[in-house]
């Protein structure tokens, strides 16, 4: 009786043991495969990612394709006012007026004559005065750089990509950037974008001087 008990304890044991183990291929299986579609769902993310990144690219180049065969060409400059002329010419002059006449930019811009010509002022007649002035994108570039201010706009290249960023330290360091392939499509609307902060700065304080001065 005692030797059937004891070999009966031994196939019990014998069986929980290939349970045991059968259980565990199961476990490792079912691990294995959510791991599987773990490393699959991921990939396919950052595919989708940089599938939407490529398409935001692309589609840029074409823009910058378009937007550049669009530009005015030297009969149409021609067209254009000899005071507009001038007022093209001294915007673009800016970052190196900036310098050589030891003024504020808020100063240049007025000196510009822009804010009484700015709705004649368009990205696309900016580009094309860059292009009969290619030594002025280097000097936006720089004085991009050189800027010290707590929140405005920045121009700068990132793995052979051209910038514009928004930026703001007020409320904690805020970033938003939009991509050109083309250096002379970016610096003109970063050129357009530096111009109309100032242009409504000075408004502003226009406004301020004329409500101070109806008060007296």
């Amino acid at each position: 009786m005692d030797l059937y008990l004891i070999i009966g304890l031994i196939i019990l044991v014998v069986l929980l043991f290939i349970f045991r183990k059968k259980n565990k291929n199961v476990n490792f299986k079912t691990e294995q495969k959510s791991a599987d579609n773990f490393d699959e769902e991921s990939t396919t993310i950052v595919e989708n990612i940089i599938n939407k990144n490529d398409k935001a690219i692309d589609d840029r180049i074409i823009y910058e394709d378009n937007f550049l065969q669009s530009l005015p060409n030297d009969s149409d400059l021609k067209n254009l006012s000899e005071e507009l002329v001038r007022v093209l010419d001294k915007i673009i002059a800016i970052p190196n007026d900036y310098h050589e006449l030891n003024k504020s930019k808020y100063q240049l811009v007025i000196d510009s004559g822009y804010i009484d010509v700015y709705e004649q002022i368009t990205n696309d007649i900016i580009a094309f005065t860059l292009t009969r002035q290619p030594h002025r994108l280097k000097e936006w570039v720089q004085w991009s750089e050189d800027q010290r201010v707590s929140e405005g706009w920045f121009l700068r290249e990132d793995n052979k990509v051209w910038n514009i960023g928004e930026f703001s330290t007020n409320d904690g360091y805020k970033e938003s950037l939009t991509p050109y392939t083309n250096l002379t499509s970016a610096c003109a609307d970063f050129i357009k974008l530096q111009l109309e902060y100032t242009r409504q700065l000075v408004e502003a304080d226009q406004r301020k001087k004329q409500k101070k001065k109806g008060k007296q």
